[in-house]
């Protein structure tokens, strides 16, 4: 080989194939072979090992354009892969040549320099993980169809999610990510799409992300018992965002009709050119569906959906038969123009809150309730005065136990939440027994919370769902029920069924022969017999922590179980009683116990009297200047969904 090209092979094998790469807004590969499936697998998997060096010898592609493009097409599409968004590399990506078996060049490796490490991107998705199970957990309920389960993770996307149009909103992938558009609340159309997706994917439904070049824009593909339909989160958000308002315009609709408009849903614009890698959307059962013209929140129980019509009507929906029928008209009165009372909008801003088997509503000063069935309709909570509020509601929020109306002087605007009434009126609280599951969810790794379980009315069974929702975390949770407290740590849940677990202790019930009793107490001992009424084991290690009282701080505690069959007392531990009276004791099971208690210090010991305190100077009083009165500013607080 000559010296002079030997150097220009070898300047060749370095960086000859260096390159800026910038995954483009949106992506559209234009064709999918098996060459580019494998080379888009293999770089996906270096990619989520954090190789510096990803090898593509096996490919054996020549050192051209075309095949530096088709790199490039491939990075994008797995850069836009919807789990790909949490591992960060820079765009400067150099593919290194090296020589084939028969002496061609071919490329070999393609290098990255990585602007994140491996833990921080799995950090990442396990927080968009833990976000997503607890959307599912919060919008799924088990018996729901493949239908209902998208329209629910449809409605709730366009309901907690502000699109961008500014590109301004602080996010972490420019609100093109799933991550954006869940944990950050903000996003462009792919963060909708991608988010839509995952969502999906998790329930069991398919669907794809649909793109088109000429429209910028992407959106999704999803199948309904067998058929594919377009659905476009995005464009069924209201812009500027509007608290409470959800469309339907684009969820679930065919080819033929998301190329058309319809203005008598409000549907203005076409969508067009897209690339859906093959798949048609052929089916139009959906196309003129009722949901169209619903502009909030459809509420599903079992095969019964609920909705506020376009008239103002509150409707049913049965998903069995396809019929729909109203019967209410909810409210009689106008949404005036602010400022006017000689002019009002034409329509009707009303939204639903469906909790258990209530139902809430608004008018533009008042919320009402009733039944699920439409009956025993009464105003709920007090008159929200318009000139106070400074809009009229524009429909409903509710925040855990609290409605918020949406307050606004146009149909357009944003809108501010004014915390109108608690669903909880006139007594009716909802169980905390009942919420435990889903507040566990919540929980963050590490995180320890406590839960009041005192009141007269609590109940004492903590369902099996609540401790299934604990297993293998690192959590801790403490239920305080009075005189004793539960504390449960996560991984010491042992089941692999939970079962309901009574976590009632009743105190001396005799339970325990006294013979018994007064043969493990001997003289000048207390005894305290506690019964826990669950039967048999917990399927968990518990931490019991039971507030024996000050008389007995400091006692030594001997704890017994009382063997029923075999009638005898077995003892278990010895403690000792804090100083605020409380004792630990550790448990897996159910019995009866006796704790058998006595004070260290005999009444034989000399008293330990108090040391004298010597003599001193008394202090000079310290003397502090008044500060001066702070008046307190109070502002509406705007929330975003």
């Amino acid at each position: 080989m000559k010296k002079g090209f030997a150097k220009f092979i070898s300047g060749l094998l370095s960086a000859a194939f260096t390159f800026n790469f910038a995954a483009p807004s949106v992506f559209v590969m234009a064709s999918v072979d098996d060459t580019i499936a494998s080379l888009s697998e293999t770089i996906k998997t270096g990619l989520q090992n954090y190789e510096t060096a990803i090898d593509i010898s096996k490919f054996e592609m020549a050192p051209d354009q075309d095949n530096i493009s088709r790199i490039s097409d491939v990075l994008g599409y797995v850069r836009k892969m919807p789990d790909m968004f949490c591992i960060g590399f820079e765009d400067t990506i150099s593919i290194q040549p090296e020589y084939a078996a028969d002496g061609s060049i071919i490329l070999s490796k393609i290098k990255f320099t990585y602007t994140n490490t491996r833990e921080e991107a799995n950090a990442l998705l396990e927080e968009l993980g833990t976000k997503i199970t607890e959307v599912i957990d919060e919008t799924i309920t088990p018996g729901m169809t493949e239908l209902q389960k998208a329209l629910n993770l449809h409605d709730y996307l366009v309901l907690n999610t502000v699109y961008d149009t500014e590109g301004t909103i602080e996010d972490r992938d420019g609100g093109s990510s799933a991550y954006d558009i869940l944990i950050c609340g903000n996003g462009v159309c792919e963060g909708y799409a991608q988010a839509y997706n995952m969502l999906l994917d998790r329930v069991g439904i398919s669907s794809i992300m649909v793109t088109s070049y000429d429209m910028n824009h992407a959106w999704n593909l999803v199948n309904i018992d067998n058929e594919w339909y377009h659905v476009d989160t995005t464009w069924d958000d209201p812009v500027p965002d509007a608290k409470g308002r959800v469309n339907h315009k684009y969820f679930l609709l065919s080819d033929d009709e998301i190329r058309t408009t319809n203005p008598d849903v409000g549907r203005n614009y076409i969508h067009d050119k897209w690339d859906s890698k093959g798949i048609e959307a052929t089916s139009r059962k959906y196309d003129h569906a009722f949901w169209q013209t619903v502009g909030t929140e459809i509420f599903t129980r079992g095969d019964q959906w609920y909705y506020v019509s376009g008239e103002g009507e509150y409707s049913r929906y049965t998903e069995s038969t396809g019929e729909t029928d109203s019967f209410v008209s909810l409210c009689d009165e106008n949404w005036y123009v602010w400022g006017q009372y000689s002019a009002y909008w034409a329509g009707k801003y009303i939204s639903l809150i469906i909790t258990g088997d209530k139902v809430f509503y608004n008018s533009p000063t008042q919320i009402y309730k009733m039944s699920l069935d439409g009956s025993n309709k009464e105003a709920f909570g007090n008159y929200i005065n318009p000139s106070e509020t400074n809009g009229y509601v524009y429909g409903l929020r509710l925040d855990g136990d609290k409605i918020y109306a949406v307050i606004k002087q146009e149909p357009s605007d944003e809108g501010t939440l004014y915390e109108a009434a608690d669903v909880n009126f006139e007594g009716q609280r909802v169980s905390i027994i009942d919420s435990l599951e889903g507040a566990i969810r919540q929980m963050a790794d590490g995180e320890s919370r406590e839960f009041d379980l005192s009141g007269p009315d609590t109940e004492s069974i903590l369902p099996a769902a609540a401790i299934d929702a604990m297993r293998n975390r690192n959590i801790r949770i403490s239920l305080d029920l009075g005189d004793y407290s539960w504390n449960i740590k996560g991984n010491d849940v042992t089941a692999e069924e939970a079962k309901d677990l009574n976590l009632e202790i009743k105190k001396d019930q005799g339970a325990i022969p006294e013979e018994m009793l007064a043969a493990v107490a001997g003289v000048n001992k207390s005894v305290i017999e506690l019964d826990l009424q669950h039967e048999g084991e917990f399927g968990l290690k518990a931490n019991i922590n039971y507030d024996l009282g000050e008389q007995y701080i400091n006692n030594v505690a001997v704890l017994y179980s009382y063997d029923l069959a075999g009638a005898r007392m077995a003892k278990v531990n010895t403690m000792m009683v804090d100083s605020n009276g409380g004792l630990q004791i550790d448990v897996d099971q159910s019995a009866s116990y006796a704790l058998v208690l006595w004070d260290i210090q005999s009444p034989q010991d000399p008293i330990i009297q108090a040391p004298v305190k010597p003599p001193q100077e008394e202090a000079p009083a310290e003397t502090t200047a008044e500060a001066p009165a702070v008046t307190e500013v109070t502002s509406a607080e705007t929330s975003s969904f």
